[in-house]
């Protein structure tokens, strides 16, 4: 009996000591639990977009087409008709410039008239002074080189760079009568253009930043083209520009300014007047600049 007992004894003895365990146990894993939980229910810090200031447009703007496009983000920031096929007038020529810089060797000479220059120089002038006879020499030496017809060359050159808007007919794109111009093109395609220039060949316009040039042809003489950008000492950082003029066109010009380091921005204005053309592009700097600086996070 007292065998017994003992042994009920020890049998409870150790009914507790697994009831303690397992108890000991739920409690490490309440315990475990509640800091998992605690855990999972900390906040997740998540980005939060913060709104960006929108685009103040000018409202003194005379152009009938405008873009502004930042290349760095590829964002479009204003946008005017821009798709808006529009005389190029002397626009033209920077599509002469690059053909001539794809189809002739660099160290080549142009004629210009009784003088000659070499390929880079008579592209400065022909750009920096927009020289009509400058344009139809490069014009004449990329189809003495290539054997074929140049316009064609320029129209076939815009298709290739997908400028949907843009159709040329000469190479200077000056005007053909009272209602036919020498070439067309849109705001959006002139960008593009631009783009590819300053991506893939930013030397050609490089010229174009200067209010004048020194430049020396291949006789010794020396010519002192003065820029027909009037707005180029007033844009800060400019990249390239180029104007264009004529009854038909009105004023145009296309500039591209640094609005950082390496972040080159593009304005197009299309069909203001010879003076607002200037002031369009300096205004439209100006609220690009500011639109940057209240977005800078």
């Amino acid at each position: 009996m007292r065998w017994l007992n003992k042994n009920l004894m020890n049998s409870s003895l150790t009914l507790i000591k697994i009831k303690a365990l397992m108890v000991g146990g739920l409690l490490l894993l309440v315990v475990f639990l509640v800091i998992t939980e605690r855990e999972n229910l900390e906040p997740v810090l998540t980005p939060v977009p913060i709104p960006q200031t929108q685009f103040v447009v000018p409202k003194n703007i005379l152009a009938r087409a405008v873009l502004v496009y930042d290349l760095t983000t590829q964002q479009t920031l204003f946008a005017k008709q821009a798709d808006r096929p529009l005389p190029t007038a002397s626009l033209s020529k920077v599509m002469t410039a690059l053909l001539a810089t794809e189809n002739l060797n660099a160290t080549s000479t142009v004629a210009l008239s009784e003088d000659f220059f070499s390929l880079t120089k008579l592209i400065n002038l022909t750009l920096l002074a927009s020289i009509n006879d400058g344009a139809e020499a490069l014009a004449m030496a990329v189809e003495q080189q290539t054997g074929k017809n140049f316009v064609e060359t320029m129209n076939r050159r815009a298709r290739e760079l997908g400028l949907e808007q843009t159709f040329f007919l000469d190479a200077s794109g000056l005007d053909w009568s009272t209602n036919l111009a020498g070439g067309y093109s849109s705001a959006r395609d002139l960008a593009t253009l631009f783009s590819y220039i300053v991506e893939q060949e930013p030397a050609l316009l490089e010229a174009t930043k200067e209010t004048g040039l020194i430049i020396k042809s291949g006789t010794g003489q020396l010519y002192f083209p003065a820029n027909t950008n009037k707005a180029a000492s007033a844009i800060p950082d400019l990249l390239a520009s180029k104007t264009g003029s004529t009854d038909l066109a009105g004023g145009n010009l296309v500039t591209v300014f640094d609005r950082g380091l390496n972040q080159p921005v593009i304005i197009v204005v299309l069909g203001s007047t010879l003076d607002g053309r200037f002031a369009d592009t300096t205004t439209l700097a100006q609220a690009t600049l500011e639109y940057f600086a209240k977005n800078a996070f």
